[in-house]
């Protein structure tokens, strides 16, 4: 991960991206800026196309509007436990989670398999976490 402002969030980043399955470049949404443009402004993948992953500390709603992919999203709280993952989120949709902490995006991995030839189909169904 780029910089951490706390241990205690890196590693709860550390633990949710682990239990997502999740590879990848990341780094953290910090300015006002970064967090409104995300994927919008940025490249998916970044040097030897590896995915780019972005977290949004202290964040519990996200949207999708203007982005040009579909995303993967995940909520997770304090703890780096997963609350909720969304597969496939097409461009112009909102979603929350009341109790997230953060919240962590890519680019949709089943886009990247389709574009490798791997999936049948480009997008998942989303997955709604207890």
């Amino acid at each position: 991960m780029t910089a951490c402002h706390e241990a205690a969030t890196c590693t709860a980043v550390s633990r949710a991206l682990h239990d997502l399955g999740w590879e990848g470049q990341v780094e953290e949404a910090k300015t006002f800026a970064r967090r409104l443009a995300g994927f919008v402004a940025l490249p998916a993948t970044v040097g030897a196309g590896r995915v780019r992953i972005l977290v949004f500390p202290r964040c519990r709603s996200v949207h999708t509007w203007f982005m040009w992919i579909p995303l993967d999203i995940a909520f997770v709280d304090a703890s780096g436990h997963i609350l909720a993952r969304h597969d496939g989120v097409m461009p112009w949709r909102m979603l929350s989670c009341s109790a997230a902490a953060f919240v962590i995006e890519r680019p949709s991995a089943l886009l990247a398999l389709s574009a490798r030839g791997g999936a049948g189909t480009i997008f998942g169904k989303n997955k709604k976490l207890a």
